[in-house]
C-alpha cells in the first residue's frame, strides 16, 4: 500500500498501515482517497459488511448497467452506506436485499 506524508511516499504493509490509522496527536490528519484504501479499515463485523458491499456493488452493475465504477461511487456515496456502517442502526445485520432496497429507494431521488 502506498502512504503519502508530506512530499514523499512510502509502500508499507497493512498493519503498519493500520497502527497509523490510531490517534496520534491533535493535528493528525488521514485521507483515505480510493475504494482499496477504505476496504484496508477495520470496522464493524467487517466480512460481513464487505459481503453486503460486494453484493450491493454487483447488483447495481448487473442490474442498472453501471459501470463498476459508478457503482462503487453511487453505493460510498449514499445515505444507506452511511447508515450501514454506523453500528448503532443495526442495519448492517439485515438481509442485503432488504439494504438494496433501501438504496435503489435512495438513489431513485
Amino acid at each position: 500500500m502506498k502512504v503519502y506524508h508530506g512530499s514523499f511516499a512510502k509502500i508499507v504493509s497493512k498493519t503498519d498501515f493500520l497502527e497509523e490509522l490510531k490517534f496520534h496527536r491533535p493535528t493528525h490528519q488521514i485521507c483515505l482517497c480510493t475504494h482499496q484504501s477504505l476496504q484496508a479499515l477495520e470496522c464493524i463485523d467487517k466480512k460481513t459488511v464487505q459481503r453486503i458491499d460486494d453484493s450491493l456493488i454487483e447488483s447495481l452493475i448487473a442490474d442498472y448497467g453501471m459501470t463498476e465504477e459508478k457503482a462503487i461511487d453511487a453505493y460510498f456515496d449514499s445515505n444507506t452506506y452511511q447508515r450501514l456502517i454506523d453500528e448503532s442502526t443495526g442495519l448492517y445485520l439485515r438481509p442485503w436485499t432488504d439494504i438494496y432496497k433501501l438504496l435503489l429507494t435512495e438513489l431513485k431521488r
